[in-house]
Parts: C-alpha cells; sequence; structure tokens
C-alpha cells in the first residue's frame, strides 16, 4: 500500500523487581500508511463468516438506533425481515435455506446497504 513497517526489540528493561521479567524484552511492530494515497473507505456492513453453513453474523460498522435486517434471494424474493434496534452483531440463521446466494439488506434510520451472502 506504499506504507512502511517497522519492526524491532527491545532488551534488558528497567525493572525494580529482578522476579519478573515484565518489562525486560518487548517487541514492537509499527505500521506508518503513505498519506500522499487516499484511504480506502471502510466497509460499512460485513458477513462473518461467508460463504456460510447453518448461520452468520451481520457486523454494522456504523451507529444506528432502529431499522430493517431483510435477507433476499439471488431472484430478489424477500426470505426473511427483522427489526433491529441499534446492535453492531445481528445473528442471521441461514442453515434450512438451499445452497445459493443470498443478499442481506440492513436498513436504518442513517445509512441502507447490502452484503452478498453464500450459502454453501
Amino acid at each position: 500500500d506504499g506504507g512502511f513497517l517497522l519492526a524491532g526489540t527491545s532488551n534488558g528493561g528497567n525493572s525494580r523487581d529482578k522476579n519478573s521479567a515484565i518489562g525486560q524484552n518487548d517487541f514492537w511492530v509499527v505500521k506508518l500508511r503513505d498519506t500522499s494515497k487516499p484511504e480506502k473507505p471502510k466497509t460499512t456492513i460485513e458477513a462473518l463468516p461467508n460463504p456460510v453453513e447453518d448461520f452468520t453474523n451481520i457486523i454494522v460498522n456504523f451507529d444506528y438506533t432502529e431499522g430493517t435486517a431483510s435477507l433476499f434471494d439471488i431472484n430478489g424474493r424477500l426470505i426473511q425481515e427483522e427489526k433491529i434496534t441499534g446492535s453492531h452483531t445481528i445473528p442471521l440463521r441461514l442453515g434450512n435455506l438451499p445452497m445459493g446466494v443470498y443478499i442481506v439488506n440492513i436498513k436504518t434510520n442513517t445509512n441502507e446497504e447490502s452484503i452478498k451472502v453464500i450459502k454453501k
């Protein structure tokens, strides 16, 4: 991504308690991004796991107070719909559905996003 990754260690910290190893040896990893490149937009919703066998969790990465989570098949038919109220994790069971591609639509008072979920 054009940034830098720095790694290093510190050895022999300044601990007063000689029986404790806390602070004696540390390993550091620091990532610096290239500020001249535009930052990629963050994903507003995710499905984990995806592909899914039985259930998935829809992760909502924005704040809201109320809305609906709707599941559609690939032909646009509504399979299920439920009200949601501010939760950032929405469990979704797909175990009773046939294999295929489904669309989850999250519509709230602040945003509307959709994600493709693959049922295997």
